[in-house]
């Protein structure tokens, strides 16, 4: 497990630094380009071919943090389930695991065939940019697999660790604010209301970056020591399992 904690803590760290991205890149994006609910083309379109470039940037972005977050997701939750099997963290991470690889495959699509799209809708005729308009690249329109499920996972690693004590109860609060920034996230796309966009990606920035961060750390640990969780955490988990309302 140690070559597995050290790829997860390279990767949490990186992830750290993609938000810091992400949010500064979000921050200059013109207004026309971020879309909420269905989005309108003859806006977006024309908006994107004026400037792409902070556009296809994001993309890249959340394309990194999509591969990243993989490696994450196996690591944490490998830690996580060490020695007894966990089935909130079991779930939630298959469904964690497919939210940042839907990511990753929404954005490096986007990167490459946004603007493509954008010439064919300006200089296609009514048909064509009908057909275009009513199609999307992304699966996962409203985010609830690449944001959804991905917070879902991190509150079901939260409880479970806060729950037993193998890491401590600030990395664990962290974790319950950054999962709330995914939730609110994935209702503002849902919805159409960009303000809790805006709300998501700002909780996100200030709880994403230092939970990643102190996830890598704790993970880096892992694999220098090779020390398994501490005994003390085996007799939580199973006296917080015989209690526990999930």
């Amino acid at each position: 497990m140690n070559g597995l904690f050290r790829l997860g803590a390279w990767c949490s760290m990186y992830m750290a630094l993609t938000y810091v991205a992400i949010g500064v890149t979000y921050l200059f994006l013109p207004n026309d380009l971020k879309v909420v609910g269905t989005g309108n083309p003859a806006v977006y379109y024309p908006a994107l071919l004026e400037d792409p470039t902070a556009a296809l940037l994001l993309d890249w972005e959340t394309a990194a943090m999509g591969l990243l977050g993989v490696a994450v997701v196996l690591a944490l939750s490998g830690f996580v389930l060490h020695d007894s099997l966990d089935a909130r963290t079991v779930y939630s991470g298959f469904f964690a695991l497919f939210g940042f690889a839907i990511k990753a495959l929404d954005s490096l699509r986007g990167a490459a065939f946004h603007v493509p799209r954008a010439e064919a809708w300006v200089d296609g005729d009514a048909s064509a940019r009908a057909a275009i308009g009513a199609t999307r690249l992304t699966l996962d329109y409203y985010g609830w697999f690449a944001f959804g499920a991905v917070g879902l996972w991190i509150l079901a690693v939260t409880v479970t660790t806060m729950r037993s004590g193998l890491l401590p109860k600030g990395l664990g609060y962290l974790g319950i604010t950054l999962a709330a920034g995914n939730v609110l996230l994935v209702i503002g796309w849902s919805s159409g209301v960009r303000s809790l966009i805006d709300v998501g990606v700002l909780i996100g920035a200030v709880a994403g970056i230092p939970w990643f961060t102190w996830v890598g750390l704790e993970l880096r640990r892992l694999s220098v020591s090779g020390s398994p969780p501490p005994a003390s955490a085996d007799a939580n988990r199973a006296a917080s399992s015989r209690s526990d309302p999930w």
